[in-house]
């Protein structure tokens, strides 16, 4: 698990988090998520990012409504999603804010969605739905929003938004999969010849006493 953040304090707070819950495979890094290499042998593998990325806080009792531009915060929270799909390994992407300001969920879930379409990643990644037991969907601006989840101060808890992005699963067609069975019975009969000439060998090399 790599634990990144920009800010050296927070990276503190989240050592002592993770100490104190017994956690000892995680690595904290400090440093700004855009400047990660997504290729590099430290990022090359990594399968599932957890994205929680500076927002307004309108979801919480912190929140100023003025403190903040909202519309300046999107426009990162976009570059930082945008940038986790670049991850060459990664399967599935969680994008969570405790705002509850359309702006920063719903509005960046549709950029990205828009966006992948229109780049070399297209049909690769779904929206999928979270927790759908859950009663709080995100709002119905397009078509997929109701798969996000989010939670509000109406219901006596934090403001909260929650997205899930999940690579698809690689489309076989019958000719493929019958090709690549094919090839699997050919290694198991090579691998079974090879083994009855070992056995073959052995017997000829160990003598009667």
């Amino acid at each position: 698990i790599l634990a990144v953040d920009r800010d050296a304090s927070r990276v503190e707070r989240m050592k002592q988090t993770l100490r104190s819950g017994g956690c000892t495979i995680a690595q904290t890094v400090c440093a700004d998520f855009l400047s990660l290499d997504p290729t590099s042998p430290q990022c090359a593998e990594v399968r599932g990012i957890l994205l929680d990325p500076s927002c307004s806080g309108s979801g919480t009792a912190f929140f100023h409504e003025k403190s903040r531009s909202v519309l300046g915060l999107a426009k990162t929270q976009k570059e930082l999603l945008w940038h986790s799909f670049q991850f060459p390994s990664v399967r599935r992407v969680v994008y969570s804010t405790c705002s509850v300001c359309q702006e920063e969920n719903e509005d960046v879930v549709l950029a990205m969605l828009k966006r992948l379409e229109d780049s070399e990643l297209a049909g690769q990644f779904e929206l999928v739905e979270v927790e759908p037991s859950w009663g709080r969907r995100g709002w119905p601006v397009f078509p997929e929003a109701p798969r996000c989840l989010r939670t509000d101060p109406a219901d006596g808890m934090l403001g909260f938004f929650v997205a899930c992005f999940q690579r698809k699963a690689p489309k076989r067609t019958p000719g493929a999969a019958a090709d690549s069975a094919s090839a699997s019975l050919c290694e198991i009969g090579a691998l079974a010849k090879r083994l009855r000439q070992s056995c073959a060998e052995l017997a000829g090399a160990v003598q009667p006493p």
